[in-house]
């Protein structure tokens, strides 16, 4: 299947967040106005350079508004691999991690806690995208590597978690 049809069939589910953002006392924030501009947008109607000129917003959303968004910038980036993001590094940066758990912070495992299962699929096939277009993306093999490790962690993390809530 073509990864964007993957990545519309996993995601494609999701409703408009009606939050995008964490109410704080630093609204006043460029990157959280830039996250706050995409309220009420479909992911699916933005653009490549809105997502450029709106680099950082994607690590100011709550879960659910970058459980949303995400696909936007994972299709757009499958569509021309050679059209780069910004928020990609960003994205490839959060997956970046150690495989310890223990040294994830508090914003990764919120922004994947609500990932279902063919969503974290979905994420791990697009990794794989990159890697087969070396020569059109950005990132190497280490950090692919290690983004598709912490990927199958966490979604063991949060089925494992998912389980042990359900018995209680």
């Amino acid at each position: 299947m073509p990864i964007n049809k993957e990545i519309e069939e996993a995601f494609g589910w999701r409703a408009l967040p009606e939050q995008v953002v964490a109410v704080s006392r630093w609204a006043d924030d460029d990157d959280q106005l830039d996250a706050l501009s995409l309220l009420g947008r479909d992911w699916r109607g933005l653009s490549c350079a809105e997502w450029n000129a709106k680099s950082d917003a994607i690590h100011h959303f709550v879960p659910a508004a970058f459980a949303y968004y995400l696909p936007s910038v994972l299709t757009l980036v499958a569509a021309d691999p050679a059209q780069w993001l910004a928020p990609t590094d960003s994205i490839l940066g959060m997956l970046d991690r150690s495989p310890t758990p223990a040294y994830w912070d508090d914003h990764l495992l919120g922004c994947f806690n609500d990932l279902r299962e063919a969503e974290f699929a979905a994420l791990a096939n697009w990794l794989l995208f990159l890697a087969e277009h070396p020569e059109q993306t950005q990132c190497d093999d280490g950090t692919l590597g290690r983004a598709f490790d912490t990927i199958e962690l966490l979604r063991q993390h949060f089925r494992d978690l998912h389980d042990i809530q359900s018995a209680v």
